[in-house]
């Protein structure tokens, strides 16, 4: 017994000479810790602005080459259309206004693969889009739903595999979904690689 209280004397004198502040600041943890924790939520993030003042965009194509991915701008008929780089979603890069000598480059996009497009070189009339409103809404309190963001005068806009374009008088805009890691899920598949596929 006399060895356990020299044992436990360092300790108590640790507690016993411990600040104030840090006795508040451990108190803090302490409460902080059993409040419940704050679920991650989904989102959609705006992640960059191009400025296009050359005409209006009607539409956009994605694609992908390797690792890098695309996005074709297209505009008006008999315009041609914008290659931009979106592989880094937060700094587009615009590589090209794609156009050529002669007719190529002027006509309507019929299919895409990389940096390489099927053209329609006799690209048909068309009426230019009738401009939209596109809003981002936070539903994460539904009793409280609220505008995060609003893009007037919208005349393109597309949604593939998490990335959102939308294309208005300011130019292109580049949105991102953000799917929140599920903690449950996250378990599940911590508890599948240490113990690995229950048989039962």
């Amino acid at each position: 017994m006399k060895a356990l209280r020299i044992r436990l004397t360092p300790l108590l004198v640790a507690i016993a000479l411990m600040s104030p502040a840090a006795r508040a600041k451990n108190k803090h943890a302490q409460h902080a810790a059993s409040q419940p924790q704050e679920q991650p939520q989904d989102g959609i993030t705006v992640e960059a602005h191009i400025p296009l003042p050359q005409g209006a965009i009607t539409g956009f194509i994605l694609t992908r080459h390797y690792d890098r991915r695309y996005a074709y701008a297209q505009r008006a008929a008999g315009q041609p259309p914008v290659l931009i780089d979106i592989t880094k979603l937060d700094s587009p890069k615009v590589l090209a206004t794609v156009s050529a000598a002669g007719d190529a480059g002027s006509g309507d996009l019929v299919a895409v693969a990389g940096t390489t497009v099927v053209e329609r070189a006799a690209a048909p009339a068309a009426d230019t889009p009738k401009p939209q409103t596109i809003r981002i809404i936070d539903y994460s309190d539904t009793a409280h739903p609220k505008v995060t963001k609003e893009f007037d005068g919208v005349t393109a806009i597309s949604n593939h595999d998490g990335v959102i374009l939308l294309a208005n008088p300011d130019g292109i805009w580049i949105l991102s979904q953000k799917r929140a890691d599920d903690p449950d899920g996250d378990e599940q598949y911590a508890k599948k690689v240490i113990y690995g596929e229950s048989r039962y």
